[in-house]
């Protein structure tokens, strides 16, 4: 570094800093992603959400 007293060594570290940090917010994204795509559930053939839908809410509304 006594060699190269033209360089701003600060400014250096902190580009390096940055790109590091850079690096592994992108890599904790591509975590998430991967997560989110193995909890996605495929219904069977034929499923039909409203029916679960309607039949969740009359077990859980009260009855008079």
């Amino acid at each position: 570094m006594e060699r190269f007293k033209h360089i701003n060594w600060s400014e250096v570290a902190r580009q390096a800093i940055i790109r590091v940090l850079g690096q592994e917010e992108n890599r904790n994204i591509a975590k998430a992603v991967l997560l989110n795509e193995r909890s996605i559930i495929i219904p069977d053939e034929g499923y039909e959400s409203i029916e679960a839908i309607r039949e969740w809410r009359s077990r859980v509304r009260w009855k008079p």
